[in-house]
């Protein structure tokens, strides 16, 4: 019985010891920190008391000795006259009779000459008198001083005993030293410092006076080690912690027990006075106290775990009561019944809350009792039935609705997945096992209308509804169930609602019997064919044939229906009112049970329109639609086709690439309108001369390309060369003008060159570079070596990006001369491009391929900025008015994702604060002629900013007088062309002349390019040019050049004559 009261799974028990643990744990918890706290404060109470106690000895020990030497200067005073000392007699007399200087120098009182040798003593010692004190060190250092000194510790020579001494020197009224009086204190026994620390410190500790000075004791209260080194035998842990700083604390003592030490200094000697105490004496009324208060905690403890166990019985009892009622209830040896509350408490509330807890119990049980057998009901209703199935033993269990639904008894046959294949129709089985059961096992609910065999061999229509229900420790799948609902009546409406919503759709449907007799149309075959339904019945299907396709067409349509009962195509119908379209045609047959045919559907849809659509696409897909020529895409499906078919036939192609020459000349100038209009041309032209079996293409812009297959060799490409050639050079009439064009044209063999068309392609581009580079307006061949110029080009492309930040672009400058003064008023800054490899390179070498990739614009910016810079240091230090020119292109004017060049240019000239007209932006005619608004404002915007404009390169292209006077010009440079064979009677000189004269006419100054002789340099000062350029005056330098060439220009320029 008393096992089982304080079983540990007893609540009462359980509560009543974790109480009584946590009582007792946090009891001595406190009690052990109380003591902890108890002995850690009075420790250090303990060595601050035994600090003072020391405090005061020294004190003590330090007024004693002031004492005495105060007591032995007065008694010097009265051994002397004023300049000698007395008889030694007197002297020996007044040492005896002075009981008090006795008491105070227990080793006595010696008096000696001035050298040091003894006169007089007391108390007498054998042999002291007359000894020679000279060789001491205090008598050294009192006679030094001519003050008290205290000695150190020493061995006597008359008492030959360790003691220590106060000596005083006897001193004349002229301060002569007449002699020396100093008393001894012994060390070895009873002496002045123990009789002072005893009253203070009494006999139960020890103490010591060491002096650190000579590593000694002096004295000792415990044994006598005057003299002795504490370095050679330790007599206390505590020296050690005092030479490392620390003055007082706990320590060991000799015998191993603890101690409390402190210490103090002597200020007139040096030492030190350590005092030891046993701890265990310090601490002994502590540890008498916390024994009672160990009692008092066991006692007290004992006391409160009875009320405890009391309190928590009493409080407990209901608890037990209510536990012992449960479980009867729960064995049912007693009726469920509301447990008795005797409280509000935790416990009553407790006991009312499981009465709360019962009732609804019951009402849950009744309400789930209900709800159950509506839903019992519910499902005979819907006609549903419950299934599952456990997948650990393969077994599926139905309810009895199951089993009625495809009209079986309850539980007629035990189900597997081998008998419910049987069941499941073959059409359904693939969708059942492939989608709704993997469904299942991947922990997804499924839903799936399946068809079961019933009793009496039909296709019964059931849509089944499962998810998993019970899973493995690993989350997989063991148990799935669900819902089988009948769902045949669902099954037949459906299908009789869609085949009406087919039977009235977008497309044409016709019925057709046995006989080919048309026995049912809808609204859309009405609607397609103009025919009215009773239009069409009891015709024959011949009734839409629009004579397009013939006899054989329908056989293969016919033979096609006999063997597979389906047909599917495009078929060229009539309509009623005689016109024909194109039909996206479907026919289905319907069988009797004997296989011979029933009926055959007919379903078709209008596609005419589609068909157009899509023939439109395809034209917009492969040809260009401004010359109707095959575009880049299918250029290269032609390409790769003939390429196929030359590597069958063992054959040569020929590629040809060709560029019109200054195409964007004529764009910028004549406008793209008369561009288009001169690519339509060419593409005719190109058209009417090639073979049937050549193809021509426009990729883009002005590029072409021919494509010839089947020819002999090179010999042949250059004959269609020279009649490409041949015929561009036959003028074209463009805005009421005639026009003349060249081209250049790259030629590529296959398969001599490359047999892969990309390659093809590129080697042709080569040629036609490489056409351009000889001069345009001819035809090339590929040859290896046009691949290298070509990767050269694309490596100089890619240094272009980097050569403005490796600062390899330089500007060069040639003057422009005044003929007025022969001054220099300008010079033009040309670029230069130092590259690592190439060398020095010119304009025209690169520029082109920094148009092509973009890099102009960076090029330009820098430039620009450059010519700033130059011109305000140029103005400084050799012509105030002195401007530099810069070239401009085209693209400068256009606007990219970056901005405009001059809108860049303005905001470099604003922010180096550019004095105006220090630069001039000179622009081609090209330019002038394309003379949009939007340029003219961008021109307009830079001289208003204070840029200057010129115009470059005068003559060679269509310019007009109207141009010049809507541009806001201030120049305009003759072109070179007019001035290289310029002479008196040359027709150059009358074209320059007019140039000069219409530019002064409309306020333009002249710039005469291209001077390279005096007579042209004459002829140009006759004409009343403005201003000369040219190697007459000096080439392109470098600005360090073109500084000591003004320098000499200046001195000695050309004479006018």
């Amino acid at each position: 019985m008393v096992l089982k009261r304080f079983s540990p799974t007893s609540l009462h028990n359980r509560v009543l010891m974790l109480t009584l643990v946590g009582f007792l744990f946090s009891t001595i918890t406190v009690a052990l920190l109380v003591f902890r706290y108890l002995q850690d404060d009075s420790t250090e109470l303990l060595v601050e008391q035994q600090q003072v106690m020391v405090d005061m000895v020294v004190k003590q020990i330090d007024s004693a000795l002031q004492t005495r030497i105060d007591y032995l200067e007065a008694f010097a005073e009265t051994l002397h006259s004023k300049n000698t000392l007395y008889p030694n007699d007197r002297i020996q007399t007044a040492l005896k009779l002075d009981t008090h200087l006795q008491s105070l120098f227990s080793g006595g009182v010696v008096v000696t000459s001035s050298q040091g040798i003894s006169l007089a003593d007391y108390p007498t010692v054998p042999n002291r008198t007359g000894l020679d004190y000279s060789d001491r060190l205090h008598l050294q250092q009192a006679r030094q001083l001519k003050a008290s000194v205290v000695t150190e510790p020493l061995l006597g020579k008359g008492l030959n005993s360790p003691l220590f001494a106060i000596n005083t020197p006897i001193l004349s009224a002229s301060g002569e030293i007449l002699g020396f009086l100093f008393g001894v204190n012994l060390l070895a026994q009873d002496n002045l410092l123990k009789s002072l620390s005893q009253p203070t410190l009494n006999d139960s500790g020890r103490t010591l006076i060491i002096d650190p000075n000579l590593g000694i004791y002096v004295t000792d209260t415990d044994k006598g080690v005057a003299l002795e080194s504490y370095r050679h035998e330790q007599h206390c842990d505590c020296i050690e912690l005092l030479e490392r700083g620390i003055t007082s604390g706990i320590t060991d003592s000799i015998e191993g027990e603890p101690v409390i030490f402190t210490s103090a200094k002597l200020n007139h000697m040096g030492w030190i006075v350590i005092r030891n105490y046993p701890l265990h004496k310090a601490m002994q009324t502590i540890n008498h106290l916390s024994e009672k208060i160990i009692w008092v905690i066991f006692i007290t403890s004992l006391l409160m775990a009875g009320i405890i166990a009391y309190l928590l019985k009493k409080l407990l009892r209901p608890l037990t009561t209510a536990t012992r009622d449960i479980q009867k209830m729960a064995e049912g040896t007693l009726q469920t019944q509301e447990l008795t509350i005797n409280g509000h408490d935790e416990v009553g509330q407790l006991l009312a809350a499981f009465n709360q807890l019962n009732r609804n119990q019951n009402r849950y049980q009744q309400a789930l009792k209900e709800s159950e057998e509506r839903y019992r009901l519910t499902l005979e209703a819907t006609q549903t039935g419950l299934w599952s199935w456990d997948l650990r033993d393969n077994s599926i269990h139905w309810d009895n609705q199951c089993y009625q639904m495809i009209g079986y008894q309850d539980q007629a046959f035990q189900l597997d997945t081998t008998l419910l294949r049987k069941l499941m129709h073959p059409d359904d089985q693939v969708h059942f096992f492939s989608s709704f059961l993997p469904q299942l096992l991947n922990n997804d609910s499924a839903e799936m209308q399946f068809r079961l065999l019933t009793h009496d061999n039909r296709w019964h229509w059931v849509k089944s509804r499962g998810k998993p229900i019970r899973f493995s420790e690993t989350h997989q799948p063991l148990v799935v169930a669900g819902t089988h609902m009948d769902f045949e009546q669902q099954k037949q409406t459906e299908q009789m609602r869609l085949a009406a919503a087919a039977f009235e759709s977008n497309d044409a449907i016709m019925i057709i019997n046995a006989e080919h007799s048309i026995i049912k149309v809808n609204n859309a075959f009405s609607q397609i064919t103009g025919y009215s339904a009773k239009e069409a019945i009891g015709q024959r299907y011949t009734l839409l044939h629009s004579g397009v396709h013939k006899r054989p067409f329908y056989e293969a349509l016919l033979d096609s229906l006999n063997q597979t009962g389906k047909w599917k195509g495009e078929i060229w119908y009539r309509h009623k009112d005689g016109s024909i379209y194109i039909a996206q045609v479907s026919i289905n047959t319907l069988f009797n049970d004997d296989n011979s045919v029933y009926q055959r559907i007919v379903t078709f849809a209008d596609i005419t329109e589609k068909k157009r659509t899509e023939e439109l696409i395809w034209k917009q897909a492969n040809f260009d639609p401004l010359t109707n020529l095959p575009n880049r895409r299918m250029f290269m499906e032609r390409l790769t086709h003939e390429i196929r078919l030359a590597a069958r036939s063992k054959t040569t192609l020929a590629l040809l690439f060709l560029d019109l020459d200054n195409f964007k000349q004529i764009n910028d100038t004549l406008g793209h309108g008369v561009g288009d209009q001169l690519l339509i041309e060419v593409a005719a032209r190109f058209t009417q001369l090639i073979r049937g079996s050549d193809t021509v293409c426009r990729l883009g812009g002005d590029e072409f390309t021919l494509i010839l297959p089947q020819i002999d060799g090179p010999a042949q490409v250059k004959q269609v060369g020279d009649k490409i050639l041949n015929v561009l050079k036959q003028p074209f009439k463009l805005d009421h003008q005639l026009r003349y064009i060249s081209a250049s044209i790259g030629a590529a063999l296959y398969p001599q060159d490359s047999q892969d068309a990309e390659q093809l392609i590129n080697m042709a581009d080569q040629a036609m570079y490489s056409a351009k580079e000889a001069g345009r307006g001819r035809l090339k061949l590929f040859v290896p070596g046009m691949q290298a110029i070509s990767l050269k080009r694309t490596q100089l492309t890619k240094d272009l990006q980097l050569a403005i930040k490796r600062e390899q672009f330089q500007l060069y400058y040639q003057p422009v001369i005044s003929l007025e003064d022969m001054s220099v008023v300008k010079a033009e800054a040309l670029i230069r491009w130092n590259h690592p490899q190439e060398g020095l390179m010119f304009p025209h070498q690169f520029m082109q391929l920094a148009e092509q990739s973009g890099t102009i614009q960076a090029i330009g910016d820098w430039v620009f900025e450059a010519a700033v810079q130059q011109a305000k240091q140029w103005r400084h230090q050799l012509n105030p008015h002195l401007q530099i020119c810069i070239n401009a292109c085209q693209a400068h004017f256009e606007t990219k994702d970056s901005g405009s060049a001059h809108q860049r240019w303005i905001d470099i000239a604003r922010e180096t604060e550019m004095e105006p007209a220090s630069i001039s932006v000179e622009i081609s005619e090209g330019l002038l002629m394309e003379s949009s608004t939007d340029t003219q404002d961008k021109i307009d915007q830079l001289r208003e900013a204070g840029i200057q404009i010129g115009l470059d390169d005068f003559g060679t292209s269509f310019s007009s007088l109207a141009h010049l006077s809507r541009m806001n010009i201030d120049y305009l440079k003759i072109d070179r062309t007019f001035i290289r064979n310029l002479n008196a009677d040359s027709e150059d000189l009358t074209l320059c002349n007019a140039i000069i004269v219409m530019a002064h006419t409309l306020g333009l100054k002249v710039i005469a390019e291209g001077i390279e002789t005096q007579e042209q340099h004459q002829l140009m000062l006759q004409a009343e040019c403005d201003y000369s350029q040219g190697f007459f005056y000096a080439s392109a330098m470098t600005p360090e050049q073109f500084e000591q060439w003004h320098k000499t220009f200046k001195l000695s320029p050309p004479i006018n004559d």
